[in-house]
């Protein structure tokens, strides 16, 4: 039996929801985001690959909301990489 709600113990920088099959992980901040969203990436997968399960990538995706025209400028490439 896997208990899916155990799933968000594994982020430790990242805020995380589950509902039915849908997992979000979320996380804010002006510095190291994409960091504390990579590290947590490495977390998750190693969560489902310890429960025997895999992550749909087909499904899966990013989304970026920055504030200010000045943050998008200075974040324009984020780089998240899963198992890679």
């Amino acid at each position: 039996m896997i208990f899916v709600n155990d799933f968000t113990n594994c982020l430790r920088s990242s805020q995380g929801n589950v509902f039915a099959d849908d997992t979000i992980c979320y996380t804010q901040g002006t510095e190291l985001v994409q960091n504390y969203l990579q590290s947590d990436l490495c977390n998750d997968s190693k969560w489902y690959r310890h429960n025997k399960l895999s992550l749909y990538i087909e499904k899966s995706g990013c989304t970026c909301m920055l504030g200010t025209s000045q943050r998008i400028h200075n974040n324009l490439h984020m780089e998240i990489i899963l198992d890679g």
